[in-house]
Order: C-alpha cells, then structure tokens, then sequence
C-alpha cells in the first residue's frame, strides 16, 4: 500500500494551515450556498454551510495573523518570537478543540426541547419514536462534556510548561 505524507512543522505550518484553512473557508462560506436550490430546507443548510465556513475563515485569519505577528516579532523582539508562537499555538488549539466541544454537549438537551416541542422538523410526526434519535444526542453530549474536560486537563499542564 503506497501512501503520500509531508509533516510540515514550525513556522511553515502555522503558514500552509492558516492558507488552506481560509481558502477553504471561503469557498464553504461564499461560494458553496450559491450552489442550493431555493426551497424552505435550503435556507437552514445556507445557515449551516455560513456558520461552517465562518468557523474555518477564523482559524486560518487566526492561524495568518500569528504568522504575521511572528514576522514582525523576528524585526522588533526576537526573543519573544517562541512565547508568540507557543500562545497562538495554544489558543486556536484550544479554541478548535471547544468548537466541537461546546456543541456537542449541547446536543441531548436541544434534541430534548424539540422533542418537547414536536411536531418540528427534526420530529416531523407528532408521536415519534424518538429513542434513536435522543440515544445519539446524549452519546454526543457525553463526549462533548469529555472533550471539555480534556480541554480543560490539557491546558492547565500546557500551561505549566509554556516558555517563559
């Protein structure tokens, strides 16, 4: 089995990941809805494909902006450059992490309320069965709560050993 892996580390990543994150964004953000058809449904995926992109145009703005400061701190303030590097690592890790993270622990009570609320568009008929649908949302709320609290875990230790 032949395969093609580049690791791309340092600077260069923090460059290609910031370049391909907000190609990427874009694209999903303004020129995927254009692609819908106009009826009732494309107007929740439209939001869902906005939302989506948008979140994929911050990181990598995020991602060329400590690029960016990396560079002006290689002129101003050299020795700071690893500090600079080390928090923007830190912070859009982290920040990517609580964007899965914080919606998922979401998913049981919201299936929950529309369960309450039905008939909608998730529980179209007015007595559904909905133990699939609930059973799904409470294992992403699980491991929603899980990845908060990695989130959490992991950055105190990061936080012990980050450069001075």
């Amino acid at each position: 089995m032949a395969g093609f892996y580049v690791e791309i580390r340092g600077r260069a990543a923090i460059w290609i990941g910031g370049l391909l994150f907000t190609l990427v964004g874009s694209v999903i953000t303004f020129l995927a809805p254009q692609f819908l058809q106009s009826t009732q449904d494309a107007s929740a995926v439209r939001l869902i494909l906005v939302g989506l992109g948008g979140i994929f145009l911050l990181f990598g703005l995020g991602s060329l902006g400590v690029g960016v400061g990396d560079l002006v701190l290689s002129r101003t303030n050299p020795t700071a450059r690893r500090q600079w590097m080390w928090w923007g690592n830190f912070l859009l890790g982290i920040g990517a992490a609580a964007v899965f993270a914080v919606p998922s622990s979401l998913a049981f009570p919201l299936l929950l309320v529309a369960y309450l609320l039905r008939p909608n568009a998730i529980f179209p008929s007015p007595l559904p069965d909905a133990n699939g649908n609930l059973t799904v949302g409470l294992i992403f709320t699980l491991v929603g709560f899980l990845t908060l609290a990695m989130i959490v875990w992991v950055a105190r230790v990061a936080l012990k050993s980050r450069p001075r």
